[in-house]
């Protein structure tokens, strides 16, 4: 006969069983109802993160993923077939790296404007291959797209060092300027490109772990890859709290064409700050032009179009982007785009010249466009990045 004492135990026992189990199926039902609507939603059972930890560039795309028409190749680039090591005969190789709009991602203002959904056949770099293969069909045209939402120039290095060298690229077009310059105004004189990468911190903690929050990242991040569930009401979560973001930010009317003294005398402090700073961009761009050139890689630098600079005819849409994005972004955001991204551009012509890289400044390349363009201060519609990869493609056929 078991005593009281052990008879008790094992009953607090059972019921937090009981419990535990009921908590699990209701889980697991709820996991299943959520792949069945993905399924029929989607087409696909499994719905996966877009990015994962990296250990080079902190996170990097994720592997066969495949979601919206956006589908990744078995070696994480944004194409629908695979690529080998080794380059095909008679191939010209050519990558296209950068952040989100290089990627082909989708508006951060859904709020104003969220019809654009882009597949991979409406992409840069799928537009600009069809163009090279048809222009010049003696040789067959590889433009593989990887890029990364989110990169900066330091993580387009580590990108290139720790993968794309292995596969011989011809070429390496690389598309910035947002990314960077938006991380600088953020940071001001503590910028610091490596310190400050995303995700670096839950890098950290899943390759050496202490502690609780250790452990919820690790927790967080296998739910991220493997439930659905999880992954919808995380997505959904990150978008209200995006959203809030925006809203806490309006700050009315933000006028065109801001002087120095329309900012704060705080904020004229933070400037200078972030002006001493600017010369990041121009140092980055040497150190990859020179790593490429080791391996006699030709390379193409174009500092991205953006809403907040462009001299297009805006359409109505795009008007109501522009008005929004400046009350989001502020005076000093703003200022110091209007300011700072020609310093780059002139800096950038000038060593293009002195070390030898190919440079464009794309930030009136929609100048005589007079159809949509912008999903938001930055990104594109399929037009725009059809545009894009005409002038790309009138790059590289100068360049031949």
């Amino acid at each position: 006969m078991l005593d009281s004492g052990v008879r008790k135990a094992l009953k607090a026992a059972a019921f937090v069983l009981y419990n535990v189990v009921i908590v699990c199926a209701i889980f697991a039902i709820a996991e299943y109802a959520a792949r069945w609507y993905v399924s029929a939603k989607r087409g696909r059972g499994r719905e996966q993160a877009e990015e994962i930890i990296d250990r080079w560039s902190a996170f990097r795309t994720t592997p066969n993923f495949d979601r919206l028409g956006v589908h990744h190749n078995a070696q994480g680039f944004r194409r629908d077939t695979d690529i080998p090591l080794e380059k095909p005969s008679g191939t010209t190789r050519i990558f296209i790296l950068g952040g989100s709009v290089a990627y082909g991602a989708e508006t951060v203002y859904p709020e104003i404007d969220s019809r654009w959904k882009i597949s991979n056949h409406e992409t840069i770099d799928y537009y600009l291959e069809q163009r090279l293969n048809a222009a010049f069909p003696a040789t067959r045209w590889e433009v593989i797209n990887a890029a990364v939402s989110g990169f900066q120039l330091h993580e387009d290095l580590a990108r290139i060092l720790s993968l794309l060298l292995r596969y011989k690229p011809d070429q390496v077009i690389l598309l910035d300027g947002v990314n960077d310059l938006s991380q600088l105004v953020r940071s001001g004189a503590d910028f610091d490109a490596y310190a400050q990468t995303a995700l670096a911190e839950q890098f950290n903690d899943l390759t050496d772990p202490h502690g609780l929050p250790a452990l919820e990242t690790m927790i967080s991040t296998w739910l991220v890859r493997n439930s659905v569930l999880f992954r919808a009401l995380h997505d959904r979560a990150e978008h209200r709290s995006h959203l809030r973001y925006r809203r806490e930010r309006i700050a009315g009317p933000v006028p065109v064409g801001i002087r120095l003294t329309d900012l704060s005398a705080a904020d004229q402090q933070r400037y200078q700050a972030i002006a001493s700073q600017a010369g990041y961009y121009r140092h980055a761009v040497r150190q990859i032009h020179r790593v490429l050139a080791l391996d006699g890689i030709d390379d193409f630098f174009l500092l991205q179009p953006t809403l907040r600079l462009t001299r297009k005819p805006l359409t109505e849409v795009e008007s109501r982007l522009a008005a929004y994005d400046r009350s989001v972004a502020g005076r000093l955001e703003m200022y110091s785009y209007e300011t700072l991204y020609p310093v780059i551009a002139a800096q950038l012509a000038d060593d293009s010249r002195t070390e030898g890289f190919h440079f464009e400044d794309l930030t009136n390349v929609f100048d005589q466009t007079t159809v949509q363009t912008f999903t938001d201060y930055c990104h594109l519609t399929p037009a725009g990045n059809r545009t894009l990869a005409d002038a790309i493609f009138g790059i590289i056929s100068r360049r031949r």
